[in-house]
């Protein structure tokens, strides 16, 4: 796909979300670009845009400090306890998602009091299950706002029955970013 190409799919993905929750993410793609995706179906348990990229080391650390300061929360994504928005999607289960063979006891923990939703990144390069937001562990999620609540049409809302009463809707918007690997992952999920 030509970079206009892309571009204007892009553009087509961000419009769809409300601009307040997409101002994080870069106005165009450019060549260091790794993927972005969007999910746009209700079907899916949660509508979102993600944005993959790869940025030389000083200019990766210039956009962490501006995230250290003005971040809502930071976990690391080793952390034993993120609350994570569709925790039980995988590779294996994306098209079988049924919500009675999964343990509710996952959904809600003590230990999310005080926590704002993080994403299931289930579906890229990095995709590992050796932590539970399925990134690596060099990676340190930025979470930049989440607020609970109904942010579109209850046409295209899911149901919530993923994630604890007090979340059965919301957003959540941030970045994902890794030193090691010189990467950045920006996130935009709405359920």
């Amino acid at each position: 796909m030509q970079m206009e190409d892309l571009n204007k799919s892009y553009h087509e993905s961000k419009s769809f979300f409300d601009n307040n929750l997409t101002t994080h993410f870069p106005d165009t793609l450019g060549k260091s670009i790794v993927t972005y995706t969007d999910c746009i179906s209700p079907e899916a348990g949660s509508l979102g845009l993600m944005v993959i990229d790869s940025l030389n080391k000083e200019k990766l650390v210039q956009i962490q400090k501006n995230y250290e300061l003005t971040c809502l929360s930071k976990y690391k994504a080793s952390d034993s306890c993120l609350l994570i928005v569709d925790r039980f999607l995988s590779r294996k289960k994306y098209y079988n998602v049924e919500h009675s063979e999964y343990d509710k006891k996952l959904l809600d923990r003590p230990c999310y009091s005080g926590k704002y939703p993080v994403p299931n990144f289930w579906h890229n390069e990095f995709t590992t299950d050796k932590t539970e937001c399925k990134l690596p562990s060099d990676f340190i999620l930025y979470v930049i706002d989440a607020k609970q609540g109904k942010y579109l049409k209850n046409d295209l809302l899911t149901n919530g029955w993923f994630m604890p009463s007090q979340w059965k809707n919301g957003y959540s918007k941030g970045v994902a970013i890794s030193q090691r690997r010189n990467v950045i992952i920006y996130w935009l999920e709405i359920w």
